[in-house]
């Protein structure tokens, strides 16, 4: 499924939970969003994977091999945001500070 069409369906689902179980809205759909768009780019289902092996005439094993780096690089960023969720919120945090 593509990223619009599982935000439309997910996150009116899953945003009740979250928020019941005391996570930021804010935090919990940047979060979702990062995380889907890490789905796009891995096998098996990825599709941006199908749309770059056929670009670019390639093999899927060739371009798995070559975005290794770049998956990496993606969990770290998501690891960073998990471990430390001010991260995410400080922007709308200092805003909300600032209007009152």
């Amino acid at each position: 499924m593509d990223l619009t069409p599982a935000m439309v369906i997910m996150a009116p689902i899953l945003t009740p939970i979250a928020t019941s179980v005391g996570v930021d809205p804010v935090y919990f759909g940047v979060l979702m969003a990062y995380i889907m768009g890490i789905c796009l780019l891995t096998p098996p289902v990825g599709t941006c994977l199908y749309v770059g092996c056929g670009v670019g005439n390639v093999s899927m094993e060739q371009l798995v091999k070559a975005m290794l780096p770049y998956y990496e690089a993606l969990l770290v960023v998501l690891v960073i945001l998990i471990a430390f969720p001010g991260i995410v919120t400080w922007l709308p945090d200092l805003t909300a500070v600032r209007g009152s």
